[in-house]
């Protein structure tokens, strides 16, 4: 019968939770601090490009802008600086970049691009 194998097996239920941990090394951690910072820089990105954009179309003040460019700057190199206290070595942009895409960056960004552009 089904029932009596699926009874000597243990429920996942009856598993402590001690016993259950993510194995993963340095590269899971290190791929999971990139993608979540490259997330971020996007969004940094955009945000720029925007507030640009209110001074060309809407009239805003440059100086707005600037300083939002600044800004943004200062976050990426502050996600760089924090790159490097956790994996050192590691922290460049084009190390970071070649991690991202495998070595292949124009593939990767079109395959950013549809994959961005697909979701909205």
């Amino acid at each position: 019968m089904p029932h009596e194998d699926a009874a000597a097996k243990p429920c996942p239920r009856e598993i402590p939770l001690e016993s259950c941990r993510i194995i993963g090394n340095i590269d899971s951690a290190y791929h999971t601090a990139i993608h979540a910072f490259l997330g971020k820089w996007i969004e940094l990105r955009s945000e720029v490009q925007n507030s640009w954009r209110n001074v060309v179309y809407r009239d805003f003040n440059s100086v707005v802008a600037t300083g939002v460019s600044h800004l943004a700057v200062a976050m990426v190199k502050q996600s760089e600086l924090a790159l490097a206290v956790d994996f050192p070595g590691l922290e460049n942009y084009q190390t970071v970049m070649g991690n991202l895409t495998g070595g292949e960056p124009d593939e990767y960004c079109v395959s950013l691009r549809v994959t961005r552009g697909s979701s909205s």
